[in-house]
């Protein structure tokens, strides 16, 4: 039995991220209805913000797998850039402390009520979250690997780099 070809890999772990995201963007929006706590908060309109553009990372790089360029390296380039993007959004805008979830956690937990376990279920989330983006990052590693074993060795001889030596 042959494996997947790592294109196919990467593809599938980014159909799991994207689920993964899905979720945490359904759970923040399913934040309990609090008359007392408006869900035009700053904390939390600015973690959906940035939900959203973990979203749109996720997305673009689901796109840039499906495109079917005809470089695979370039492919592979845009796909990686992408997961990038997302980590960049994920562990230092959404899971760093002092930023977009922290502050949010903060403000539900203060609020208490239905926000504690509101702030619990996101949390969850945004863990899964991030496990599956190392899944992702580690298949998009693996099919950087298999391209660079596959590359041509160079044609020239290293004699040919020392002209003029004796």
């Amino acid at each position: 039995m042959t494996a997947a070809p790592p294109l196919d890999v990467v593809e599938t772990r980014l159909a799991a991220l994207h689920e993964a995201v899905s979720l945490v963007r359904t759970s923040v929006e399913d934040h309990p209805d609090d008359p007392d706590h408006r869900p035009d908060h700053k904390a939390l309109t600015d973690l959906n913000d940035a939900v959203d553009d973990l979203l749109d990372a996720v997305d673009q790089a689901q796109w840039t797998v499906r495109s079917g360029q005809r470089d695979p390296a370039g492919q592979l380039a845009g796909v990686h850039r992408a997961v990038l993007r997302a980590a960049a959004v994920l562990n230092g805008d959404l899971l760093r402390l002092d930023r977009r979830f922290d502050t949010a956690r903060r403000a539900a937990r203060a609020w208490g009520g239905s926000w504690r376990p509101w702030s619990d279920v996101v949390l969850t989330n945004l863990l899964e979250a991030a496990e599956a983006l190392r899944a992702t990052e580690h298949a998009v590693a693996a099919a950087w690997a298999a391209g660079l074993s596959s590359a041509p060795l160079p044609t020239h001889r290293q004699e040919q780099d020392l002209e003029g030596s004796p």
